[in-house]
């Protein structure tokens, strides 16, 4: 039969794999409870990265529209009288709270540039300035499109105070033309 030091070494045993298997279920529980909460943290991470880009969308969007807000305030208009060869009126208006700079009218006839660009050095805020022009070529001859006076046509370029160089169409489409760095 059995001695009380096999009893003893038996029940030792049977106490060890016991524990061994306690150990291993509450290591299991903790690294399931440690792989939930990586999976949730991982989540949030992604949920911050998507919370970033829509931020910085936003962000990109505000700063182009604080960089195009004076220049959406200046804009060419095209005055013509209607008869070939008479001379079209192109005004430009600042309606923004700072002047612009460097500004030329480019005239086109058709789309064909038509002598040179119509030069002011500044445009005052709240003021305007108006360049006329008639549809004759550079040799004093009326151009072919004469007749047509629609054919005549205008578009503005200029500085803000920010340096951004501009250019803004009778149509009102305005389009950056600074050299990208």
């Amino acid at each position: 039969s059995l001695s009380v030091p096999t009893w003893i070494a038996a029940i030792a045993t049977v106490a060890l794999a016991v524990g061994v298997i306690v150990a291993a279920v509450v290591a299991r529980k903790a690294l399931s409870a440690h792989a939930r909460q990586l999976a949730a943290q991982h989540e949030l991470t992604r949920q911050l990265a998507e919370a970033m880009d829509l931020q910085a969308q936003n962000l990109r969007v505000a700063l182009d529209e604080r960089r195009r807000a004076q220049a959406c305030q200046v804009f060419i208009d095209l005055k013509r009288a209607g008869e070939p060869g008479d001379a079209v009126a192109a005004t430009v208006h600042n309606n923004s709270q700072q002047p612009i700079y460097d500004l030329y009218v480019i005239w086109l006839l058709g789309t064909v540039r038509l002598g040179r660009p119509d030069p002011a050095v500044r445009l005052l805020p709240g003021e305007q300035i108006c360049f006329e022009r008639s549809a004759e070529s550079a040799d004093g001859e009326a151009a072919a499109d004469a007749t047509d006076p629609d054919a005549l046509t205008a578009f503005l370029t200029f500085r803000d105070t920010a340096g951004i160089r501009w250019t803004v169409r009778e149509d009102g489409t305005l389009s950056d033309i600074s050299p990208t760095p």
